[in-house]
């Protein structure tokens, strides 16, 4: 499935109804379940599923790299994965949906604090938004949409 759909709407303006054609967002409602046990739905884009539940355990802390997913299974709108991690029971207990769909944070503390010097110069924080803005053609065209990257210095 496409990640936009075109439909017709009108637009008010000066008293009028003006019919135009508009981009929107294609949302489905998608569902992960992680080592048989825990189960989270989305409504989200049926894109890039793959990436999307890895940068979702990677956020909420259930992996620490690529390495610990074993497989990753896509069916339609559903997803099945599996981990290796140790404690998983453990963390498994300890997420509340971070995404728009899912909630508050209610147990922020149980994660861990980040011990760290790194720095980053306000410049490349302003350069790299630019790029993000620059790529994001779906959010320019619908405004329906979050943009996120990884930024690395040594790769452009």
């Amino acid at each position: 499935m496409s990640m936009t759909s075109k439909i017709n709407t009108f637009v008010y303006k000066n008293d009028n109804f003006i019919e135009k054609e508009d981009e929107i967002v294609s949302d489905e409602t998608i569902t992960l379940v992680i080592n048989d046990s825990l189960t989270r739905s989305f409504s989200i884009s049926p894109d890039s599923l793959k990436e999307f539940t890895v940068g979702y355990m990677l956020g909420e802390g259930l992996i620490s790299s690529i390495e610990n997913v074993e497989t990753i299974d896509i069916e339609g709108n559903n997803i099945s994965a599996t981990i290796d991690l140790e404690d998983f029971d453990i963390k498994k207990e300890l997420i509340v949906g971070s995404d728009c769909f899912g909630g508050w944070r209610s147990k922020i503390d149980f994660i861990d604090k980040v011990e760290s010097d790194f720095v980053i110069d306000p410049n490349d924080l302003l350069e790299n938004t630019e790029k993000i803005r620059e790529k994001a053609i779906t959010w320019k065209n619908t405004g329906g949409t979050h943009i996120a990257s990884f930024i690395n210095k040594e790769k452009k």
